[in-house]
């Protein structure tokens, strides 16, 4: 019988591919590239191996627990409520500070490429800038806010295949590899992997895709693979048309003015190109915000929020006005607050692998009482990779005062959690 409504496996990878490949690798590798040479391409393969068990063990945690919700559902069913509050939340703050990475990236490169000195001397109005064209767009309706993303997914990946299609013609054999430097892409942990955040976002497609949730863990694997494949081939290509030194200086977006064109063919494509990344920024912004709205929602129609009827409450658009001017707020302070982007890379790692740990803990448990010893090992392996990525996270936070996003805002979160959870409770006795 033909499945109608179904995602094709194809198209389930690349939306997986989708998903993952957007600001991250069009930033990072300049950082890369200074910390490590041209020896840089390496962080790519390296958290890419060091990330993969985390990966299979969601990808399996999605068949366990087939069905919406998510994290929060994975957690709930695989240990209990509060985990699956804390799961959702710690994603929640993890991409929050998400947003208020890349609008930081985004200013940066308006600074640099664009020559707008205002926005670097004056952060706070551009913050609120941000925040209200953005929060202003989540207030349309979510099918025009779509056609933004459709538009986008082509101008992001423009620049990626066009380096990737040009290493055939740069491609330089003097070119070192300096291996000995690798060592120092340790440092560069929590900027390589921001980059491969967005894998996570596929377990949600088990219900509609052809086959089944069985599919799902090869979808994700599959995309998560040649994703990492992908971001290998633009980071070789633009050392070879630019050079290590000269990467590491001017960032990936100036590889135009390396390709040896007339002025006139230089400084056209130099400017298509920047202007797909700085759109490509601006736009994941735009995606991550639908996406921290969407979870705010989720958990307010939950009732597991404080305040969550009035946040679950719908405009004439069917978009949820206070959890847009409540996202809105917190990302405002978050950009204000905190400015250094590798600071805001390392809470959303941060976040994110609170999320994924809580995650594989509950596939863990499932797989210890169904005596899966394989799975439960292999599960085993991917809480070390959650240590050794949340370690280099931590490491890149300057003091405590950097640590209350995530430590405040969990607290917050459980705290507020349990408060609605005993008021249902109470709600839910009998009358005495």
């Amino acid at each position: 019988m033909k499945e109608t409504g179904k995602i094709s496996y194809f198209a389930a990878v690349l939306m997986s591919i989708n998903i993952m490949v957007g600001a991250g690798i069009y930033y990072s590798v300049s950082p890369l590239t200074q910390a490590a040479g041209a020896a840089s391409f390496l962080g790519w393969p390296l958290v890419g191996l060091l990330l993969f068990p985390i990966i299979w063990g969601v990808a399996k945690t999605s068949q366990l627990f087939p069905g919406e919700g998510g994290f929060y559902h994975y957690c709930s069913s695989g240990i209990n409520p509060t985990a699956g509050f804390m799961a959702h939340w710690g994603y929640l703050i993890g991409f929050i500070s998400a947003a208020a990475s890349l609008a930081s990236v985004l200013r940066g490169g308006l600074v640099q490429n664009m020559g707008l000195s205002f926005i670097g001397e004056h952060p706070i109005l551009f913050n609120v800038a941000v925040v209200l064209f953005y929060s202003s767009l989540q207030l349309f309706p979510l099918e025009k806010i779509s056609k933004i993303q459709s538009i986008a997914t082509v101008i992001k990946i423009s620049p990626l295949f066009a380096v990737i299609a040009l290493i055939v013609f740069y491609f330089n054999p003097e070119l070192r590899f300096d291996l000995s430097r690798v060592s120092s892409l340790s440092l560069m942990i929590p900027t390589v992997l921001f980059g491969f955040w967005g894998f996570e976002s596929c377990c949600s497609i088990g219900g509609y895709l052809k086959g089944g949730p069985q599919k799902v863990s090869s979808v994700i694997l599959v995309g998560f693979f040649a994703t990492t494949i992908l971001y290998l081939l633009f980071h070789l290509g633009v050392l070879y048309i630019m050079g290590a030194d000269n990467l590491a200086a001017y960032g990936a977006a100036s590889f135009p003015k390396f390709l040896g064109l007339g002025p006139m063919w230089e400084s056209l494509l130099q400017a298509s190109i920047l202007g797909a990344i700085l759109f490509c920024w601006a736009n994941s912004i735009l995606g991550m915000s639908i996406g921290n709205i969407a979870n705010i929602y989720t958990l307010a129609k939950r009732g597991v929020i404080v305040g969550s009827a009035p946040l679950a409450k719908l405009n004439r658009n069917q978009r949820p006005t206070l959890s847009v001017v409540v996202h809105g707020i917190a990302l405002f302070v978050l950009m204000t607050f905190i400015s250094d982007t590798e600071i805001l890379f390392a809470l959303t790692n941060l976040g994110v692998l609170v999320t994924l740990f809580l995650t594989l803990l509950a596939a863990f448990l499932t797989y210890i009482k169904q005596k899966q010893h394989l799975h439960t090992a292999f599960i085993g392996v991917g809480f070390i990779s959650c240590a050794v990525l949340g370690y280099y996270s931590w490491t890149k936070l300057p003091n405590l005062y950097y640590t209350l996003p995530i430590i405040g805002g969990m607290t917050i979160g459980l705290i507020q959690f349990k408060i609605r959870q005993r008021a249902s409770l109470l709600t839910l006795a009998p009358n005495r």
